[in-house]
């Protein structure tokens, strides 16, 4: 089979998206399968370039609210080419359905995680939030031919907000994490990283978006602060990607306003390999998103470290595993009680979740039979 995979980014552009439809490519690839990614020149690239062993078309489009605007021409040769064309949210999913409708071409479209009302929740401008909301619910009330989400806490926003659909696939994305002896050959160190002597740190890392939830954190962190509950041992160390910019400006702004320069350290991301090896050293990890539909950087925390702080924010509650501590959503009081627990009780302070399995033999599976049940219902006439 022929299989055109359209996302707004792709590697060596880094985020969790990127890398599920590198493993979905290459899975594809190993069962056989012939497969083109269509993206945005986002990471760097233009033209048509092999990402590894995948045959990749990397685009110039023009940007939108951070989402790349795909044009039309780009995308009818590839369409055309495909059995069977894959898409995900957000600028990528009304054209390539589009398209595909137009050439007669199944299309699975991965969805992954509707926030409906709580666009209000992380968008200041509330006009920006009713149009992100609006055009959320018209994308998932389009005619596609699967609808891949990647939890049931996604499926249950997705059925509460689009409808009740009969061609929904829940399927987990997968971790692939490298054997602990190889993360360990790393060179760096979490505490040479942040200049760090004998100090306990506290550990995020990830993008500075407002759906991350890295300013619940800092105004916890405040709370902590202020009453003196912080002990000079103590660093909470966050490894923020650049982009989006003006957020991470705001979150270093707020560090100087909450005066807390001698206990927060910044620092720019680093290499995976690199930043598995700070994961597994961190005394614990805390991961406050707001929302998650599915939450790569909690269950590779669990899988390396073993002791994670996070919220009750979309997945996070039913991916995580190992030592954790939950505290409720967007509540920076409730997020400062559990830090001090953690601070004071130590492991006591945790409770000890099942260990869960993410790999990636198990999502092909699901994957490849997803695609298997849609191709014989396009083949046999189902719309």
């Amino acid at each position: 089979m022929k299989i055109c995979i359209v996302v707004p980014h792709f590697l060596p552009h880094i985020g969790g998206g990127e890398q599920l439809y590198y493993d979905i490519a290459n899975g594809l690839i190993a069962n056989g399968h012939e497969v083109r990614v269509v993206t945005s020149s986002s990471g760097g690239i233009s033209g048509n370039v092999p990402y590894e062993k995948i045959d990749t078309y990397y685009y110039n489009w023009k940007i939108l609210f951070g989402h790349p605007i795909l044009r039309f021409r780009d995308l009818k040769q590839h369409v055309k080419w495909a059995d069977m064309v894959h898409t995900t949210m957000f600028t990528t999913a009304t054209k390539t359905r589009l398209v595909a409708a137009k050439y007669k071409k199944p299309c699975i479209i991965t969805v992954h995680e509707v926030l409906g009302n709580k666009w209000f929740w992380i968008e200041s401008s509330k006009v920006k939030a009713f149009i992100f909301d609006f055009y959320e619910r018209f994308i998932c009330k389009q005619n596609f031919q699967a609808y891949h989400v990647v939890s049931n806490s996604t499926k249950n926003d997705f059925k509460k907000f689009c409808g009740d659909k009969n061609n929904i696939y829940m399927i987990y994305n997968s971790i692939e994490i490298p054997q602990s002896n190889t993360i360990q050959k790393e060179s760096i160190s979490i505490k040479n990283y942040f200049g760090l002597n004998m100090e306990k740190c506290f550990l995020y890392y990830g993008r500075p978006a407002p759906n991350k939830g890295i300013f619940v954190l800092i105004k916890a962190i405040d709370i902590l602060n202020k009453k003196n509950l912080i002990p000079n041992n103590v660093k909470f160390c966050f490894i923020l990607a650049k982009d989006p910019a003006r957020q991470r400006i705001k979150f270093i702004q707020l560090i100087g306003q909450y005066e807390l320069q001698n206990i927060v350290i910044v620092r720019d991301s680093v290499k995976r390999m690199e930043l598995f090896k700070m994961i597994s050293e961190a005394d614990c990890v805390i991961v406050p998103s707001i929302t998650e539909g599915f939450g790569f950087c909690a269950v590779e925390a669990c899988t390396l470290n073993g002791r994670v702080i996070y919220s009750t924010g979309g997945s996070l509650p039913e991916v995580v595993f190992g030592k954790c501590l939950e505290f409720e959503n967007r509540n920076a009081d409730d997020l400062a009680r559990k830090i001090q627990n953690a601070i004071e009780q130590g492991d006591r302070a945790f409770e000890d979740r099942k260990i869960k399995n993410f790999e990636k033999k198990r999502m092909m599976n699901e994957i490849m039979l997803m695609y298997n049940e849609v191709w014989e219902k396009w083949s046999n006439g189902y719309k």
